[in-house]
């Protein structure tokens, strides 16, 4: 299973925001994160692959085939995707919003068989939130909206998991939901492309970092070549130090220098 990307390029119109000549692998079982200050293409990469926006060069390639131009319930069977933001109008049960992950399954009346709603249930004990499947989703936590959304998109059987998963999480929550995600790669041998704002996160989860910077890539390849304090100062115009601590690397900014003293 491989994601690729050959020279994507993607523009929201002349003048504006672009991707430029952007080149990924994603393998099965394997961590890809995305990392970048604000404006730097994170999100607007993850919206092309999961087939949202469609690149003006070249396309994203899933075992061959071009995302963006399959059917969509057939890229909804391939790729899994968690919106950052999910406010649904009406007050579902949790379990209701899982299932919704079965649509590309479902038959022409839509409805919900048996087999769906197990698997549902299934996908709520995979990230350990079965407890809050008959719990209104619109009065559950943040952290447990998002095991809920990623419940859903496992729900869907996808080859690839595209996912922001820390926005609006507290620490715990975060390391929480990563560590989740990580095991879940690797159990069940998804190719997962997640967004972060944090490089020690993206040291400790990932298998390989695209390293962004203005629409392009400054790097990609495994934490320690992606993240050394050369590309890190360049990239986020910080000045920082890098440690290696056992298999994770520490990335500390200059705080005199940062607060300008």
């Amino acid at each position: 299973m491989i994601v690729l990307e050959r020279d994507l390029c993607f523009s929201y119109g002349a003048g504006a925001f672009q991707l430029e000549d952007i080149n990924l692998e994603v393998r099965a079982g394997e961590v890809v994160t995305l990392l970048g200050p604000n404006g730097s293409g994170k999100t607007t990469l993850l919206y092309c692959i999961a087939g949202l926006y469609r690149p003006q060069r070249e396309q994203v390639l899933v075992n061959g085939k071009e995302v963006s131009k399959l059917p969509r319930r057939e890229a909804a069977k391939i790729i899994g995707f968690v919106p950052q933001d999910h406010h649904p109008s009406f007050p579902y049960l949790s379990l209701d919003v899982v299932a919704m992950g079965r649509a590309a399954h479902l038959g022409l009346l839509g409805s919900s068989k048996r087999r769906d709603l197990e698997i549902a249930r299934r996908a709520l004990e995979a990230v350990g939130a079965f407890h809050l499947a008959d719990r209104i989703y619109t009065q559950v936590s943040g952290g447990e909206r998002q095991l809920i959304l990623i419940a859903r998109a496992l729900a869907q059987e996808p080859k690839i998991l595209l996912d922001e998963p820390t926005a609006h999480l507290d620490f715990k929550n975060q390391v929480r939901v990563l560590s989740l995600v990580k095991r879940l790669v690797e159990e069940r041998k998804l190719a997962a492309v997640l967004t972060l704002h944090d490089p020690n996160l993206a040291s400790m989860f990932s298998d390989r970092i695209a390293l962004m910077n203005n629409g392009r890539l400054a790097a990609y390849g495994p934490p320690e070549e992606a993240l050394t304090a050369q590309l890190l100062r360049r990239v986020y115009q910080l000045p920082v130090h890098v440690h290696q601590l056992r298999d994770v690397r520490l990335i500390i900014p200059e705080f005199k220098e940062v607060l300008g003293s």
